[in-house]
């Protein structure tokens, strides 16, 4: 198997730290004393929007990695 490209790995690994990101601001998010309705709304998209760039990023990888392991 030929050497994956550096930039797949760069990605996937992106793809991952925006997962970790995006479930811990989602597995934080409760409503409680000092937050408003807007602010746990805008957190709760931003963690949907970083759950949601990493399936894509995942997404992206794989389908690199599957061009560079039929090119061989």
């Amino acid at each position: 198997m030929k050497n994956i490209n550096s930039k797949v790995i760069a990605v996937w690994f992106l793809g991952s730290v925006c997962m970790l990101f995006g479930c811990m601001i989602a597995g934080n998010l409760h409503m409680g004393l000092g937050i408003t309705t807007l602010g746990f709304v805008v957190a709760l998209l931003i963690s949907f929007v970083l759950i949601l760039s990493c399936g894509l990023l995942w997404i992206l990888s794989a389908s690199k990695f599957n061009d560079n392991s039929n090119d061989s």
